[in-house]
């Protein structure tokens, strides 16, 4: 249904249903038969940070007022796309990179469970949060959902309040933890990791790096190529689960492993340089000391005396 204050455009009729909605700062459509659905006006998050300005966000809802009610929610905040059922979810999943799933539990053609399975299961979408709301409250159906890899159930009916806290929580949390890999030198990618699909994906990447570890010209095209797997969607997946670019990561793993070989105590600094790529001594204590906030000297000194830091 469009609004004077929305933007939405939609396919045609025989490609299905779902439409984007960029929805500005005004009062959320209401259809006027259910009045209830309406957000408070302290809903409103008027200090939007520009990072959530750049989220995208997947709405999966058969009902179109509840639909109406979630894009009225989150328009302010993020980049919203509606869909009816979870097999045309799943096509949109495909085209367009999701910072986070929101879908129904019950809908036709596909349900909310089927979608959150095919979702975990394919590459190019496995790293994306789902969120599932629902009705049913047992836990039975909760149980179910987590197996299927949801990251939240919310059971219907819930407050603007909290379904926009919980999101926020949902990504922080996964910030924290990319942010707690990337400072922690003994952090392994599996900490990053919330589903089969995505570790499977990050061992064999590490264990690429790893067979070619002191070759400094390793690119992250050959890396690609290796994981048979577009540069593209390579960017992506490597950027969604660890918050690093690709490039970024390789740096981060020949850190972190220089900090295992400095704590083993068996090589020189200068060795454990050329050993894990780095063409410059210089430049390897810059980068080690930007990482961790310790030179690899202090590092090896604490090391040999007390706990890593």
């Amino acid at each position: 249904m469009a609004t004077a204050c929305g933007e939405p455009s939609a396919p045609s009729p025989d490609e299905g249903s779902c439409f984007t909605a960029y929805l500005p700062a005004c009062d959320p459509p209401n259809s006027g038969e259910n009045t209830h659905l309406k957000p408070q006006e302290s809903d409103e998050t008027p200090n939007t940070t520009t990072k959530e300005k750049r989220k995208k966000i997947l709405v999966v809802e058969d009902d179109k007022d509840m639909q109406q009610y979630i894009l009225s929610i989150l328009g302010n905040t993020f980049r919203t796309t509606a869909c009816d059922n979870g097999e045309e979810a799943l096509d949109e999943a495909g085209k367009e990179n999701y910072d986070l799933i929101i879908t129904d539990l019950m809908m036709p053609r596909m349900d909310g469970m089927e979608l959150a399975r095919h979702l975990r299961a394919d590459l190019s979408t496995s790293h994306i949060p789902i969120i599932m709301l629902t009705a049913k409250d047992d836990e039975a159906s909760q149980l179910e959902g987590f197996k299927t890899g949801i990251d939240l159930y919310i059971v219907k009916p819930f407050s603007s309040g909290v379904l926009k806290a919980q999101i926020r929580a949902l990504t922080t949390n996964r910030e924290r933890r990319a942010s707690a890999f990337n400072n922690n030198p003994a952090a392994s990618a599996a900490t990053l990791c919330d589903n089969e699909t995505d570790r499977l994906f990050m061992e064999k990447l590490d264990h690429c790096i790893e067979q070619q570890l002191s070759d400094s010209s390793l690119s992250v095209d050959s890396l690609a190529a290796e994981l048979s797997i577009g540069r593209s969607l390579f960017y992506q997946k490597v950027k969604a689960i660890s918050g690093l670019t690709p490039n970024d990561y390789l740096r981060t793993y020949r850190l972190k492993k220089a900090a295992q070989l400095i704590r083993n105590g068996d090589m020189r600094i200068n060795e454990v340089c050329y050993q894990v790529g780095f063409s410059s001594p210089s430049y390897f204590t810059k980068r080690f000391t930007a990482q961790f906030g310790v030179s690899p000297s202090e590092y090896a000194r604490q090391a040999s005396t007390s706990s890593p830091v």
